[in-house]
């Protein structure tokens, strides 16, 4: 099992939106050893809750962020097709 903890993860993908290479500079997120996740997407911060079960099974929870539209991230497209 990869370890979460002190990596910090990219997108590759998100919803079938491809962000560019350049976008991996300020799109992230980071899993602590407490069990919060903080990252960005690029322009807007974000913090919440995971945890990992014995089973390897992920849970977030309570992902917070602002939700200023900014340029380098096509914001409505990519949440709307997440969201089915």
């Amino acid at each position: 099992m990869r370890k979460l903890t002190g990596t910090k993860w990219t997108p590759v993908k998100v919803a079938g939106w491809e962000p560019p290479k350049s976008y991996n500079e300020f799109g992230y997120v980071t899993f602590t050893d407490e069990g919060d996740v903080v990252g960005s997407d690029g322009c807007n911060p974000l913090a919440g809750d995971y945890a990992v079960t014995t089973d390897g099974s992920f849970h977030a929870s309570v992902i917070t962020t602002s939700d200023i539209g900014c340029a380098n991230f096509p914001h409505a497209e990519v949440l709307n097709a997440t969201a089915n």
